[in-house]
């Protein structure tokens, strides 16, 4: 009797109490792996929006570039003038965008721990901008000095070089995020 219900016991139950418990634990790690694809899902859109903000600025600062050299090849002081205020205009905004961009990168940075310095890239972009700002500023103090063209592209080509190390940093997160899946 106890060999007949250990029979039915080891031919029927154990195998369905396997199943069972193998389909709870491929559930288990189903959503698991569900999960870590929408987290990688959401750092990756988030990484490929901060990507279209730096290249907003980065178009900026192309707009930036062809005020100054209209600033340059114009004689007018009142156009001049003119042009300068407007530089300054654009200016300021791409340094409010940058300052936009850095709140929004380092709150996420917290909620998704993407281990970017943040500080490095706030400090980069934004001291460039404002260092260009700074630069514009002096020569409108001042109409009748002349800008080097030589230090304005100098300036330019920094604020451009650094936008574009941190689109790289970016481009290279999303690629290791791509390659963990």
């Amino acid at each position: 009797m106890i060999s007949c219900v250990w029979n039915v016991f080891a031919d029927a139950i154990i195998p369905i109490g396997v199943a069972i418990f193998g389909v709870y634990v491929a559930e288990h790690y189903a959503r698991k792996r569900d999960w870590k694809q929408k987290q990688i899902e959401i750092q990756i859109d988030y990484l490929k929006r901060e990507i279209e903000y730096l290249t907003e600025m980065e178009n900026g600062v192309i707009s930036v570039t062809r005020l100054v050299d209209k600033c340059l090849i114009t004689r007018d002081t009142d156009k001049k003038v003119e042009i300068y205020n407007l530089v300054m205009g654009r200016l300021s905004e791409l340094n409010i965008k940058s300052l936009s961009v850095y709140y929004e990168l380092d709150c996420y940075n917290k909620a998704m721990n993407l281990e970017i310095d943040i500080e490095k890239y706030k400090n980069s972009i934004g001291t460039c901008i404002s260092n260009f700002k700074k630069m514009c500023d002096s020569c409108l103090q001042e109409p009748n000095k002349e800008l080097s063209e030589d230090k304005i592209n100098n300036e330019i080509s920094i604020v451009k070089n650094e936008i574009e190390c941190a689109i790289e940093k970016i481009t290279n997160k999303m690629v290791e995020y791509l390659k963990v899946e």
